[in-house]
């Protein structure tokens, strides 16, 4: 049986059955957020503490803050081109923004410069093609007003 590994559970998928559990884990809960995201696998991250990186951000068209998962922070850390598509939830909005428009309420830096400074460290990891359509390429849902659930990613402050 041919398998396929999933970048999201992390487990060997028989790769006819693939496509739908894929589409599991992209599945859009009410907030507009996967039902999971693609990360390294936990060896593969970034390791040591992480309590001196960025991890929340605010938006600036609705300057609402949100809190990044601990497993991506330390999947981009090892790997800084591993989310290309230059977007992240906002909790705010309820969807996928440009990092652009966002800044680290730690050190108000904005996130694509930041991802930008990680890249340039890191020129070695840069993929000689562009990016695919892969499992951890970014679904872009429409914008919609749902009632909140607990999600992968949280909001901790408002403003």
């Amino acid at each position: 049986m041919k398998t396929t590994h999933c970048p999201y559970c992390h487990q060997h998928i028989d790769s006819a059955a693939y496509p739908s559990h894929e589409a599991a884990h992209r599945k859009l809960l009410s907030d507009g957020q996967q039902s999971a995201y693609a990360t390294l696998p936990a060896e593969e991250r970034a390791a040591g503490p992480v309590d001196l990186v960025p991890q929340v951000y605010r938006h600036d068209k609705c300057h609402q803050a949100t809190v990044m998962p601990e497993d991506i922070i330390r999947t981009y850390l090892k790997d800084p081109y591993f989310y290309r598509a230059d977007r992240t939830y906002c909790c705010g909005c309820r969807a996928h923004v440009p990092m652009r428009e966002c800044v680290w309420v730690e050190t108000g830096q904005n996130l694509q410069t930041y991802m930008d400074v990680l890249r340039a460290e890191k020129p070695e990891l840069r993929p000689a093609d562009p990016p695919a359509k892969t499992a951890w390429s970014w679904n872009f849902p429409p914008s919609t007003t749902p009632v909140r659930k607990d999600g992968f990613w949280s909001s901790r402050f408002k403003s």
